[in-house]
């Protein structure tokens, strides 16, 4: 666009055109505050709010309102974008943040009646809990238009119209000028089984990025903005050709950087991988998407670039960087030259550290430190899932390691309840980042060395604990509190403790435009000092500022019985109430409590539960009424369980999105009205997309491969269809994912049995029963039987086993899992899994002779009013599928406990006992 076809150089925004009663209007301007002609603006990237003005163009219309004398305001070109907002019969004009200070006193409002134009608003501008928000407007959507056509809005239009937004603006950084629009919108956005989305950028838009050197810094804007949503991306899948950015030589430690070349003090960093659990985590570690600034007067802080080197691509000696590299490799390669970089870190599993285990990789190690390389060398624990890391809990007579080095990093903060990042963040994504943060802390400031450095192996390292402010309103230092460390559990006070706190401003990577933050570290002498912080625990659950008690509860002593069965007795804190009360008091553990722990805490009148059970602590110390005695906490450390035989094909996930075609109800209609006689009617299901759905079914689907094939075969009703839907990329392009679970899905139940579905995650178990031309959707399980179905599987041998092998996650929805949950709970022997053909699955039936139960669920079976009407749950009194509250339920809960030799008055600990010794016979 040349000078002239850009438009005035300045003009006044005067007036907006309305296109809803309340949201967005389009902004209009002139030459004055009574035109002849009206403009509009354009944008620098179409449709971003926080994009800049680039010109003005001839806007012929006769619709303008006028805006009000005191908003009307001359805008330039380069200026940032200016909305106008309609709200409560008023207009609002300015830049997004400058509109919400405006609608500040109407924000409730907006978010019960306007969630979505709120949130369109909030995205663009700054300080505001965009993720509450985005609940807001996900819960309005769904009490309107249901669950799906919500889960639909947030991955296609919410998640997928913000990251071609975001990937516009990279595009446009990298003047990608001649860049094709086309493949802008092939951008897809798919979500996985977990509840996590993955992103698939097209080859043309990941070539073109990974020339110009934008690409790591896009994934870095994407991992923001699923920040900002408040939802977990899988590693992005960049159809990227093999091109990376010009390369010079990486530098060294001691190549005399320049301060006006780079951050003072920036050095290339090295992470060594060695074990199964470190191996996981290193999955997720990326360039942080912050900074640390050291002085005000420091110049910008690269971004770092990480690289996974592996034998085929030879180390950095022959892939170099223009950037500073965070280079992660396996102990498995040969492990590079530490004299390229100035931090190396070893994320570790305690065992493959454990002296004289493994050894290979500590002999390279400390062969390394032979050539006199003077960087810094940290340990990085890789956080057990049940337990603390041995590692980090120490207490050894003998150094952990014969290498050299001095300092833990302090992974543990990652399961805190003080964490100061992201709360939906996986506990493994969690400590990724603290591993590249605290790398990246070191590497830019070499007053940190002197603290971090040895010249032999140590009996008490040190511990390196950091944490950045959030907006949750705690005291900056609690962010690096952990299981095995105090630190910034006393103020900001000194302590013995304490070698040495260091302060530093934090940059946004993403938005490096805003005012700095803050953050504090700390490099502290290795205590424990659980107690203390399991009290700070507790106070944060009472909402108390500091962790004092009061008279109603106390301090005190971990009963010896249940001592003894603890694999770390000094990380273990006991809590007495003041008052006879049942249970007398808790021990919260930094451990999953084992059965027999909790059985020795209910025989000694306590409970215990992992700190990191904020509801269950809420339970216990009497912010919530729904405890049970004796308590069961939700995290158990169950000993190996063995899966059985005989349960294999007893459950079957749903669907997987991207081995169908989903087509919409009306869609669906117009094109079977011309299809004739199509083999693909033959294949169309309706989509149930969640346990409750009164009948109405929103979505048809069939195979992506079965239409694949019949577009192939020129079959004119299959491409009719093609093109009624938006095919996505990988359903038309790829293998099916989960063949057998299609194939179960378009099965038919075989000798009259029934077919249900169960919510995945859901407790009580919520069952549905399945029409005949019904597939269910990836959220939901399929099982097939009689009534024997509802019978075991809204028993309460079924829930406790369900409740104590769920999957959980800071960053999805609980989860039930085919082999941990199905395949390995013990069945009573009232009834049996008929395993029928391949492609169908095993059905639950009742077994011959099965006394009283016989008579029981044959009722179950019969009755109407339980299969299709559905009884109203205990849990929340809304139609939720569930079984609870039927009085033939609790009778037959009764029976199935007779069965597996337990009492009706059984409790659920009592029932989890008997249910693993069944488990572990076999």
């Amino acid at each position: 666009m040349t000078e002239e076809d850009q438009g005035p150089e300045e003009l006044l925004l005067a007036g907006y055109v309305p296109l809803t009663e309340h949201g967005f209007a389009l902004p209009c301007y002139a030459t004055g505050p009574l035109p002849n002609a009206w403009y509009t603006a354009v944008c620098s990237v179409n449709g971003d709010h926080a994009g800049k003005i680039t010109g003005f163009e001839i806007f012929e219309t006769d619709v303008v309102e006028l805006l009000p004398a005191g908003l009307q305001r001359t805008v330039r070109r380069g200026d940032s974008w200016k909305d106008v907002f309609l709200w409560s019969g008023g207009a609002h004009a300015g830049t997004p943040g400058e509109i919400l200070v405006a609608l500040k006193p109407d924000i409730p409002d907006l978010v019960d009646q306007a969630p979505i134009s709120l949130l369109d608003l909030a995205l663009s501008a700054e300080g505001f809990d965009t993720r509450a928000i985005v609940r807001s407007a996900f819960s309005y959507v769904d009490e309107r238009y249901g669950r799906d056509k919500a889960s639909t809005w947030l991955r296609d239009t919410l998640i997928r119209q913000q990251i071609v937004l975001e990937t516009r603006r990279q595009i446009l950084a990298a003047n990608l000028s001649k860049e094709p629009p086309t493949s802008v919108r092939e951008i897809d956005v798919e979500e996985s089984h977990d509840g996590n989305f993955r992103i698939v950028l097209p080859e043309a838009i990941s070539t073109a990025l990974a020339r110009a050197g934008r690409l790591h810094a896009l994934a870095e804007n994407y991992r923001q903005l699923a920040d900002q949503i408040g939802v977990s991306l899988d590693d992005f899948s960049f159809e990227e050709a093999d091109v990376e950015p010009a390369a010079v030589q990486p530098q060294t430690a001691g190549d005399g950087r320049k301060p006006e070349q780079h951050f003072a003090g920036s050095v290339n960093i090295l992470i060594i991988v060695s074990g199964p659990r470190a191996r996981s985590i290193a999955r997720h570690l990326s360039s942080p998407d912050w900074a640390p600034v050291w002085k005000l007067d420091d110049v910008e802080f690269p971004h770092y670039l990480v690289r996974r080197l592996s034998e085929s691509r030879g180390g950095p000696q022959s892939v170099s960087s223009e950037q500073p590299v965070i280079d992660v490799i396996e102990e498995q390669s040969s492990i590079p030259d530490f004299r390229h970089y100035g931090v190396v870190i070893w994320l570790v599993d305690d065992k493959a550290l454990s002296k004289g285990r493994f050894s290979k990789p500590q002999d390279v190690i400390l062969a390394q430190f032979s050539q006199n390389w003077a960087g810094i060398f940290l340990i990085a624990p890789a956080l057990p899932s049940l337990e603390p890391s041995r590692t980090l809990v120490g207490g050894g007579r003998e150094p952990l390691s014969d290498i050299p080095f001095r300092c833990l990093i302090d992974t543990a903060a990652a399961r805190s309840p003080f964490w100061s990042g992201n709360p939906r963040r996986s506990i493994d994504r969690r400590i990724a980042d603290i591993v590249t943060g605290a790398a990246v802390l070191c590497a830019g400031n070499d007053l940190l060395l002197p603290y971090l450095n040895s010249e032999t192996p140590r009996y008490e390292p040190v511990v390196l604990s950091f944490t950045l402010k959030t907006h949750e309103g705690r005291q900056l230092p609690l962010g690096m509190a952990s299981e095995v460390t105090a630190a910034g559990l006393g103020g900001l006070d000194d302590d013995d403790e304490t070698l040495f706190r260091f302060h530093f401003g934090v940059r946004s990577e993403a938005r490096p435009s805003l005012q700095l933050g803050e953050g504090v570290g700390e490099i502290r002498r290795h205590r424990l000092n659980f107690d203390r912080f399991a009290g700070a625990v507790v106070a944060d659950i009472e909402n108390a500022p500091i962790p004092e008690l009061d008279d109603r509860l106390r301090h005190s002593v971990v009963p010896a019985s249940m001592a003894q069965t603890l694999r770390h007795p000094d990380l273990a804190a006991a809590f007495q109430f003041g008052k006879s009360s049942a249970p007398f008091g808790v021990v919260v553990t930094a451990e999953a409590p084992t059965v027999r722990l909790l059985r020795a805490a209910a025989q000694s009148g306590w409970a215990a539960v992992r700190y990191t059970e904020r509801e269950s602590l809420r339970g216990l110390f009497g912010m919530q009424d729904w405890v049970l005695w004796p308590f069961l906490p939700q995290e158990i450390g169950l000993p190996t369980l063995q899966r059985r035989a005989r349960n294999r094909g007893l459950a079957t996930r749903g669907i997987d999105p991207r081995d169908v075609v989903r087509i919409p109800l009306d869609r669906f209609a117009t094109w079977r009205s011309s299809a004739g006689d199509s083999p693909l009617l033959a294949e169309a299901r309706r989509y149930r997309a969640s346990i409750v759905e009164n009948g109405l079914v929103a979505e048809m689907v069939v195979p992506a491969a079965a239409l694949s094939a019949a577009t192939r075969k020129g079959d004119r009703a299959a491409m009719a269809l093609a093109g009624l839907v938006t095919q996505r990329r990988s359903s038309a392009h790829q293998a099916a994912k989960r063949i057998s679970d299609l194939r179960t899905a378009w099965s038919t139940p075989r000798d009259g049995a029934r077919r249900f579905v169960m919510e995945d995650g859901l407790l009580p178990v919520s069952l549905a029963e399945l029409a005949v031309d019904e597939v269910p959707a990836q959220r939901l399980f399929i099982i097939d039987g009689d009534g024997s179905v509802p019978a075991f599987f809204t028993s309460r041998l079924f829930s406790v086993w369900a409740r104590a092998t769920l999957s959980r996650s800071t960053s999805w929805s609980s989860r039930f899992s085919i082999t941990r949950t199905f395949e390995t709970v013990p069945v009573p022997p009232v009834f049996m899994i008929l395993h029928q053909e391949a492609d169908s699955p095993s059905q639950l039936r009742l077994a011959p002779n099965a006394g009283p139960i016989d008579d029981m669920v044959e009722m179950l079976d019969r009755d109407p009013r339980i299969l299709g009407d559905r009884v109203r749950s205990l849990r929340n009194q809304e139609y939720d599928g569930s079984w609870v509250g039927h009085p033939l339920i609790a009778e037959l809960d009764a029976a199935l406990l007779s069965t597996v030799g337990l009492s009706g008055d059984a409790s659920d600990l009592d029932i989890l006992e008997r249910l693993l010794e069944m488990n572990l016979k076999g």
